[in-house]
C-alpha cells in the first residue's frame, strides 16, 4: 500500500487559511450577543481541535483559542462551559496542568453532569500518568454520554496510556460501532492492535482513519507500525516523504515514527522541532508508549522538564 501525503494537502491548507475565522453560526452568535459565554466557550474548543484533527500549528491558534476562553470566562463566571474551555486550553496550548486541572474542576463543580468536562479532565490525568484516576473519570463520562463517539474513543486513548491495550482495543470499536466514520477511532484501534503486536491489523484501521481524515497521523502511525515490523525501507520512505511537508505534519508525529524504528538520535531531533513549535502534541510525551524506545536517554527527562510535565 503507497499511501502519501498529497491527496491530504489541499485540504489541510484550506484548514490553515481559515483556521482563524469563526464558523458563521458561531460569528453570527456573537455578533447579535457579544457576551454569549457559551459561543466563546464553544469557538475556544473548536480552535483547540485544530491542531489534533487538521494538522494546523500550534502557534497559529493558540492565541484565539486563549481570548475565546478567556471571554467566555468574563462573561458569565458561573458557565460550567466556560472553565472547561479555559481548562482545555491551558492543557493544550498553555502546558499549565495544575491550572488546567483547576479549571476542570471547578467546571464539574459547577455542573457534575457536564460531560465533556469529565472526559477533558480524564484526559489530563491520564497524560499525566494518574492512570486509575483518569480511567474512572472516563468512565463517568460515558456514563453521562454513552452514544458519543468521542467519550470512547478518548477513552482507548486513556486505557492505550496506560497500556492496556486490549481494553483500549474494546473502546476503539465501540466509537466505531456508534459511528463508522469517525476516523479516530480507527486510529485508536490502529495503536491498541500494535500495542498487541496485531500489526498486519493495526495498519488496516490505521489506513481506514487516514482515508476517513486525510491527516498526518494515518502517515505517522503507519510509519511508526512499518518500523515496529521491522519493514525498515518502507518506513523511512514514508518518513521521508512527510519531512518534505513539516509545514503540515506535527514534528512529534514525525518523531513517533523514528522512534519505532529505533532510531533514537532522529526521534530526539523531530522531538526538538516539536517544542520549539509548541506542538500541542507534546502533551502526550510522558505516557505515550510509542516513545518507550527513548525514556532509558537522558534527554527524555530533560524534555519533560522542559515542558513542564511532571509524574504525580
Amino acid at each position: 500500500m503507497n499511501i502519501t501525503c498529497a491527496a491530504a494537502r489541499s485540504g489541510r491548507n484550506r484548514i490553515a487559511r481559515r483556521c482563524t475565522r469563526p464558523s458563521t453560526s458561531t460569528s453570527r452568535a456573537i455578533a447579535l450577543d457579544p457576551e454569549y459565554a457559551l459561543a466563546h466557550a464553544g469557538l475556544a474548543d473548536a480552535y483547540s481541535a485544530l491542531p489534533i484533527t487538521s494538522d494546523v500549528p500550534s502557534r497559529d491558534v493558540a492565541p484565539f483559542a486563549r481570548e475565546a476562553a478567556a471571554h467566555a470566562v468574563r462573561a458569565d463566571p458561573l458557565l460550567a462551559e466556560a472553565h472547561a474551555a479555559q481548562g482545555w486550553q491551558e492543557f493544550w496550548f498553555g502546558w499549565n496542568w495544575p491550572a488546567a486541572e483547576a479549571s476542570l474542576r471547578h467546571a464539574i463543580a459547577l455542573d457534575p453532569n457536564y460531560a465533556n468536562a469529565r472526559r477533558s479532565l480524564g484526559h489530563l490525568l491520564s497524560n499525566a500518568e494518574r492512570h486509575s484516576e483518569a480511567l474512572a473519570e472516563m468512565a463517568r463520562a460515558r456514563e453521562l454520554d454513552p452514544f458519543s463517539p468521542l467519550m470512547h474513543g478518548l477513552s482507548a486513548q486513556t486505557a492505550y496510556n496506560a497500556r492496556s491495550f486490549a481494553l483500549a482495543e474494546r473502546h476503539a470499536r465501540q466509537s466505531i460501532a456508534i459511528d463508522s466514520n469517525f476516523w479516530a477511532g480507527y486510529v485508536n484501534l490502529g495503536q491498541a492492535l500494535a500495542g498487541q503486536g496485531r500489526f498486519d491489523d493495526a495498519l488496516i484501521a490505521i489506513a481506514e482513519g487516514y482515508r476517513l481524515a486525510g491527516n498526518a497521523k494515518g502517515l505517522t502511525r503507519r510509519a511508526f507500525v512499518l518500523g515496529r515490523m521491522g519493514r525498515t525501507a518502507e518506513a523511512r520512505q514514508q518518513l521521508g516523504e512527510l519531512e518534505q511537508a513539516t509545514r503540515l505534519v506535527p514534528p512529534y508525529e514525525i518523531a513517533g515514527g523514528y522512534a519505532g524504528l529505533g532510531d533514537v538520535d532522529r526521534a530526539f531531533a523531530w522531538l526538538e522541532k516539536a517544542y520549539t513549535a509548541r506542538d500541542v502534541n507534546l502533551v502526550f510525551l510522558l505516557v505515550d508508549p510509542k516513545m518507550d524506545p527513548l525514556r532509558a536517554d537522558d534527554r527524555m527527562q530533560a524534555l519533560l522538564d522542559r515542558c513542564g510535565f511532571t509524574r504525580r
